[in-house]
């Protein structure tokens, strides 16, 4: 890898976890400094890149619902009413 020290931050979206992890190890034996974030499907999984020295790692499904929740919310801008039964 040439230059990697250049880079400040990788993320690692990989849509699957071994492979993350394939990359992660690569960056460490290749002497990355830069901050590292990573996806995962699985909170175990979040555990596990931040446990092996990734700066963040992020529920891919938790992240997107929230996401999607948000979007729809900024561009629909529903008006919530106390519902009385």
């Amino acid at each position: 890898m040439q230059n990697i020290q250049q880079i400040e931050l990788v993320l690692l979206a990989i849509p699957n976890n071994q492979g993350n992890h394939y990359a992660f190890e690569q960056l460490k034996i290749h002497g990355y400094k830069g901050k590292v974030a990573a996806i995962a499907e699985y909170p175990d999984q979040v555990d596990q890149f931040l446990e092996l020295g990734a700066d963040a790692a992020f529920n891919i499904y938790r992240e997107a619902g929230s996401g999607f929740a948000t979007h729809v919310c900024d561009t629909l801008k529903p008006e919530f009413t106390k519902n009385s039964a």
